[in-house]
C-alpha cells in the first residue's frame, strides 16, 4: 500500500511552515469559536484500506444538514464538510439564542500534488477537495459539484439530518462494516437495548412500534456518548472527476475507473461540551485516510473560512490575523457593532481557528511549531513532552484514538477521563 509522505497545514489564506511525515492514517481534531486541531498517526492494514475501497461511492443525494447546539455555540453544519451557510442561520451563532453571528460558512479542504506524464514528461498536479456554497468546481456537463460527498451507511438515509448522538432518528439502523474492520470488532453490531444503557428503541416508520433498537457509534466508544453532543458522518472526494478528463487522465486507484480525486477518505467529528471550560468551542476531527495507490510526497490540510463577524448584513468591516506561536487565525469586527433581527449589538467578539497541535516533520531536527518538541512520533517510547509518561513503544498499546493501555502510561486515571 502506498501512502502520504508530507503534509504542509494551511489554512484562511495562511501558509504555516511545517512539513509532517506520515503514513496511510492522519487525525485531525478541530474546534470553532475558537477552532484548534492535533494530529495522531496510525498505520492502516491492507485490510482496512480494502474495506475502505469496498464501501459505496460519496452519494450527493445524501447531502443533509443538521444543528450543532450542544453548548452556547448554536451552528448549521452539513456532511459534505462545511459549517454555516451564509445567509442561512444560525452560523456560528455566539452566544446560543442572541442571534449574533459570526461565521458565513466554513469548508474543509484537503489536497496533495500527484505525477503524471505527459507526452513523456512527468508533471505535477495539485488535485484539491472541497465543498462550497459558492465558487466551486462543477462538472460542466451534469453540474454536480467535484469536492467532499457523504460516504452512504452513516446516517439513516429516510432522515433528514446528518447522524447526531441527541437523535436516534438520525442513526443508521447498522453501522458500516468498514468501521469495525478498523476497530477489530465483530462486523455484527445490532444490539439489545438492555446491552446499552439509555439508547433508545428507533419507530422508523412512526406507527408507534419501535422496529429496531441501534446504538451510537462514539468516538469515546460504542453506546457511549461522552460530549453533550457529537455528530459523526464520513465522506470522500470520489466525485472528483476535474483530474480524470485528458490529458490529465489521473485515476487515484488504477483499478477503479469510478473513483475520482485523490483517492481520499474523511471520517468527521463534531463535538460540544456545555461544560464552562469548552461552552464557546465546537471541536471538529478529522480522520484522514489514503486508499489510493499512490504515496503522495506532498498534502495539505485546511480551511476555506469566511467569516461574518457581526451578522450578515455586517461583515463587510471584519479583518483577520494570525499567531504562529498559538497556531492560531482569528478574525474581529472592525468596529465592534454587529447587527441582527433584534437589531444592532456590541460589542462584537472574535472568532478563531487553531491548532492544538500543529503538525511537525519528525525527520529534520527541527521544532517547526515550535511547541519545545522535535521528534512529536508518539510510538518513540520517550517521554518528549515532559509528562511523566513514556510514549508507546510498539503499536500493541496503541488504541483507536490513541495511548489507552495501561502500559503506555503510570497505571493511574491521573486526568479523570477514565482512562
Amino acid at each position: 500500500m502506498k501512502t502520504f509522505v508530507d503534509i504542509e497545514p494551511e489554512f484562511i489564506g495562511i501558509k504555516l511552515e511545517e512539513t509532517m511525515r506520515f503514513s496511510k492514517h492522519i487525525r485531525w481534531i478541530s474546534l470553532l469559536l475558537l477552532v484548534f486541531s492535533a494530529i495522531t498517526i496510525a498505520q492502516e492494514s491492507p485490510v482496512v484500506i480494502e474495506a475502505y475501497r469496498a464501501e459505496p461511492y460519496g452519494d450527493n443525494t445524501l447531502r443533509r444538514r443538521g444543528v450543532m447546539d450542544g453548548n452556547q455555540i448554536r451552528t448549521l453544519y452539513f456532511n459534505q464538510g462545511e459549517v454555516g451557510k451564509w445567509p442561512d442561520q444560525p452560523s456560528g451563532e455566539w452566544p446560543k439564542g442572541s442571534g449574533h453571528s459570526y461565521l458565513a460558512g466554513l469548508a474543509m479542504i484537503g489536497g496533495a500534488r500527484a505525477s503524471v506524464n505527459l507526452g513523456g514528461l512527468d508533471t505535477f498536479i495539485t488535485p484539491i477537495s472541497t465543498a462550497y456554497r459558492e465558487h466551486f468546481d462543477r462538472d460542466p456537463v451534469s453540474g454536480k459539484p467535484w469536492g467532499w460527498e457523504p460516504v452512504p451507511g452513516y446516517l439513516n438515509p429516510r432522515g433528514d439530518r446528518p447522524a447526531i448522538s441527541n437523535d436516534a432518528r438520525s442513526w443508521p439502523e447498522l453501522w458500516p462494516e468498514a468501521i469495525f474492520t478498523y476497530l477489530d470488532q465483530p462486523a455484527s453490531n445490532s444490539i439489545n437495548q438492555e446491552e446499552v444503557d439509555g439508547q433508545p428503541g428507533i419507530d422508523d416508520d412512526r406507527d408507534g412500534d419501535v422496529d429496531n433498537f441501534t446504538y451510537w457509534q462514539g468516538y469515546f466508544g460504542r453506546g457511549v456518548k461522552n460530549a453533550d453532543v457529537e455528530t459523526f458522518f464520513v465522506m470522500d472526494d470520489a466525485s472528483d472527476r476535474e483530474w480524470q478528463r485528458p490529458p490529465y487522465n489521473y485515476f487515484p486507484i488504477r483499478a477503479d475507473a469510478n473513483r475520482g480525486g485523490l483517492g481520499l477518505r474523511v471520517e468527521v467529528r463534531g463535538f460540544q461540551w456545555s461544560q464552562v471550560l469548552a461552552e464557546d468551542n465546537i471541536f471538529w476531527l478529522y480522520d484522514i485516510v489514503n486508499i489510493s495507490d499512490t504515496t503522495y510526497d506532498r498534502a495539505v490540510f485546511g480551511y476555506l473560512s469566511d467569516v461574518g463577524v457581526g451578522g450578515t448584513d455586517d461583515s463587510g468591516d471584519d479583518n483577520a490575523s494570525f499567531d504562529l506561536e498559538l497556531d492560531m487565525a482569528y478574525a474581529y469586527d472592525q468596529d465592534g457593532r454587529g447587527t441582527s433581527d433584534f437589531g444592532t449589538w456590541s460589542p462584537t467578539g472574535y472568532i478563531g481557528y487553531a491548532y492544538l497541535e500543529s503538525p511537525g516533520n519528525p525527520f529534520n531536527g527541527f521544532d517547526d511549531d515550535l511547541d519545545g518538541m522535535i521528534d512529536e512520533r508518539r510510538d518513540d517510547g520517550i517521554d518528549n513532552d515532559g509528562d511523566g509518561l513514556l510514549d508507546c513503544e510498539d503499536d500493541n498499546c496503541l488504541g483507536e484514538y490513541g495511548c489507552i493501555e495501561i502500559d503506555c502510561t503510570n497505571g493511574f486515571d491521573d486526568d479523570g477521563d477514565g482512562l
